[in-house]
């Protein structure tokens, strides 16, 4: 299992090595490491990833999330709430109905998402 996780670590550090130089300059590099952060340095990435790339073209409630990514309701939930604090997505609505977006802030920073995401999947 150790050796699994230290393999696992050492090629999200190497991506993070190739793709950061390759990244243009005109982005701060504070919402570079956010980027890199909330959507590969973490566990949870991969889900924000498929809630990104799915809220992106639909904007969805909770419900309609989980049940198109196949996963617990409590889970879409918890990283919703992550993107949120984060200023990547917003909720408009109220309680089960809250339909969510993709905030006008991320949404200009779409290109290093979208860069890192074509990196990442070049090199896996």
């Amino acid at each position: 299992m150790c050796k699994e996780l230290y393999q696992r670590i050492s090629k999200i550090y190497n991506c993070f090595l190739y793709i950061m130089p390759l990244v243009d300059s005109d982005y701060s590099g504070e919402y570079k490491r956010l980027i890199w952060w909330l959507f590969y340095a973490t566990r949870g990435g991969d889900m924000r990833r498929k809630i990104i790339d799915l809220i992106r073209n639909n904007p969805s409630n909770q419900h309609q999330i989980s049940r198109v990514l196949g996963v617990n309701y409590r889970t879409v939930e918890h990283h919703l709430h992550i993107l949120e604090q984060n200023n990547i997505v917003y909720g408009m609505g109220d309680k089960y109905g809250r339909t969510f977006f993709i905030s006008q802030s991320f949404l200009d920073k779409l290109p290093i998402y979208d860069e890192f995401k074509n990196k990442v999947e070049k090199n896996s």
